[in-house]
């Protein structure tokens, strides 16, 4: 059990700048965790929708991520090169949307294999 919103259960990412929370009511790790798992199924269901634009494009993750982080995050949905944040998924900022994306694309997954 967490008592702080900076404890950090073992695996999770580090909460070291929450200066983007917008939630004046969250103060421990676990309101945190409750309010992004609620904002999450927001972003589920518009998954599920099947209405979904070309996935394999920075736009798509951007808006997913919005979707999944706004109701608690002023930062969701923006790409930390635009932010200026540090990276802490192990890629710098200014990768993200690059390679990668060129690489899932040309890859034989199917968008439709992902729903």
């Amino acid at each position: 059990m967490t008592d702080k919103i900076s404890d950090q259960p073992e695996g999770s990412t580090p909460l070291d700048d929450i200066s983007g929370l917008l939630r004046d009511d969250i103060s421990t790790r676990g309101q945190l965790d409750e309010a992004e798992s609620l904002n999450i199924v927001n972003a589920v269901e518009w998954l599920e929708s099947g209405r979904l634009p070309d996935i394999f494009t920075v736009e798509f993750y951007q808006e997913l991520h919005l979707r999944m982080y706004d109701q608690v995050w002023a930062w969701a949905g923006t790409l930390r090169s635009e932010t200026g944040a540090r990276t802490n998924v192990g890629v710098p900022p200014e990768t993200a949307g690059g390679r990668d994306f060129v690489a899932m694309r040309s890859s034989r997954i199917s968008p439709k294999s992902l729903r």
